[in-house]
């Protein structure tokens, strides 16, 4: 008994001896606190700022929320371009923070026209910010933040480097799965509510041919008449929305047209936290592509 005691005794001090060591993170949306967190495995867990499906280009802070920011030795987020109510805080905070749009090995797309996409999209100097849809650069998100961690906290870089191993070797075999089975839904048109879905798309050569916004619909009739005959004449028979989002409008369209009615996730509202949650996501949303392209026909 005496030998337990003391055991655990030990235990609790090499557990405490790391956990008081660690670094405070905040990182900003569900599908990177969930990298962020394979990467701090065993070390800490990271602060997620946006609970659910808040948007992460207009937010007003809570206080609790500003305080975990002002007491935090490292912030993660997408950038600027996203996180756009983050942009003057950060400045203003002097705060230490990793902008994973600037980071290396993440390829970046410009934000797409998506008013004439029968022409070519003009280049308007604007990124889309919704990186982590590429699992090549949630590779490159993992490294950056294995860095960034390894340099203000060596004392625990060997964890930080070997979970970052760990979690690139997923990543690469969840990349080479979804190519496997999204090459079954490769060139079968779909509209798209919210485009958000550029990096998943390029990345495994889904042909959505137009993408359509509530602004679009609400413009009036014409709005509404374009959207009908793109889904008539390409033979659309599936709306991708997302969880938060059911306009009526669309209700009518898949209504009176027979399209389908598809679900996507791509911050992971619905997703639990844990690092197990970008796999989960990745997983899902191509699961939403099968049945809506291909089982629902």
């Amino acid at each position: 008994m005496h030998f337990v005691q003391i055991t655990f005794v030990a235990f609790i001090c090499i557990i405490s001896s790391v956990v008081n060591g660690a670094p405070s993170v905040v990182v900003t949306i569900k599908p990177l606190h969930s990298l962020v967190t394979g990467v701090m495995e065993g070390v800490a867990e990271p602060y997620l700022l946006l609970k659910g499906d808040q948007s992460a280009h207009h937010l007003t802070l809570k206080p609790s929320q500003a305080k975990e920011i002002h007491n935090a030795d490292l912030l993660v987020w997408v950038g600027p371009a996203f996180e756009t109510f983050l942009s003057r805080i950060v400045q203003s905070e002097a705060l230490s923070s990793l902008v994973l749009m600037s980071a290396e090995n993440i390829v970046l797309l410009p934000t797409r026209d998506i008013t004439h996409q029968d022409e070519a999209a003009p280049d308007h100097g604007e990124v889309d910010g919704h990186i982590w849809l590429n699992p090549r650069n949630a590779i490159g998100i993992v490294q950056a933040v294995v860095a960034r961690l390894v340099d203000i906290d060596d004392t625990n870089g060997h964890l930080y480097r070997k979970n970052g191993r760990h979690l690139e070797a997923r990543l690469v075999a969840l990349d080479a799965m979804l190519e496997r089975r999204l090459k079954r839904v490769q060139g079968i048109p779909y509209l798209t509510y919210h485009d958000s879905l550029q990096y998943f798309e390029q990345r495994y050569g889904l042909t959505g041919y137009a993408v359509t916004t509530l602004s679009e619909l609400r413009s009036g009739v014409k709005g509404v008449i374009r959207v009908r005959r793109l889904i008539s004449e390409k033979k659309i028979s599936c709306l991708f929305r997302e969880p938060q989002f059911r306009p009526k409008l669309l209700d009518v369209l898949m209504e009176e047209l027979s399209v389908r009615d598809g679900v996507i996730d791509p911050l992971g509202a619905e997703v639990s936290l844990g690092s197990n949650g970008y796999f989960v996501l990745m997983e899902r949303m191509a699961r939403a592509f099968e049945q809506c392209l291909i089982d629902g026909a």
